[in-house]
Formats: C-alpha cells, structure tokens, sequence
C-alpha cells in the first residue's frame, strides 16, 4: 500500500473553485491528478470538506474512477466566543461530562508565547501512551 500524502504525511489537500474552471482546465487538471494516482499504484488518503454542504468536483471524479468513502466527523469551536454563550450551545447529555472535566482534571493552557520543548515531549508522550505508536521524530 502507497500512501500520496503532502507535507510531512498529511494527506493533500485541493482547493479548487470549479465554477471559475474552464472545460481545457479542468480536464488539464484531472489528466495531471489521475496521472499521480495512477504512479503511487495503491491507497489515495483526500478529505473532503462539503463547502456549502456539497461534494466538490474532486470528489466526484474519486468517486466515478472507483474511490470508496468514508466519513469522519469534525466540529470547530468559535474561541472568540465567550464561554458563557458556549455552554449555552452544548447538548445537555455532554454538560455533566465537561463539568466532570473541570472538577476533575487541571488544565494548562499553552500557546505559541509560553511553549517549551518539554511540553511538546510531554504530549508526544501521552500520545505514545494512548496509541502504542510513535508517529512522528524530532530533529533538533
């Protein structure tokens, strides 16, 4: 099996606005990217984003050359909005557990400004824990 992944092992992602794509574009595009898929000979890893809840034209070709789907479900947070407005938007069945959180586990906070390297071993650590495997090295 070949993975056809970008950027340290995350799969590729393509934008593509095909309303503004002309017929000699897309199909300049589409014999570029069947011809990539075509020299890996195994598994193509491509995640869809359903922009205005619709596949986009990427996907569709997947799907017409034999690709398979499955689904995977994300949610993003707005943080700018205040937390009083964010539990007010939770599902009651997942308030006791959050409330379970912050009575039971201490946070600490990191960003970009107060990150260390240890931190970042504690955390490669706790995923080794979690999964069994490493994923990723670090090289300095």
């Amino acid at each position: 099996m070949v993975n056809f992944n970008a950027y340290s092992g995350r799969p590729c992602l393509v934008v593509i606005n095909h309303y503004k794509l002309s017929t000699k574009v897309r199909k300049l595009f589409f014999n570029e990217f069947n011809g990539l898929i075509e020299s890996i000979n195994g598994f193509f890893h491509y995640r869809e984003s359903l922009v205005d809840g619709s596949i986009s034209i990427v996907t569709k070709h997947l799907l017409s050359i034999g690709g398979k789907a499955s689904q995977f479900y994300t949610q993003v947070i707005d943080l700018e909005i205040e937390e009083v407005e964010l539990k007010r938007s939770i599902r009651k069945s997942f308030k006791s557990l959050i409330n379970w959180g912050f009575r039971e586990l201490n946070f600490v906070i990191k960003t970009s400004k107060d990150i260390n390297f240890e931190d970042i071993q504690l955390f490669r650590e706790l995923h080794y824990i979690e999964s069994g495997k490493r994923t990723r090295h670090l090289f300095f």
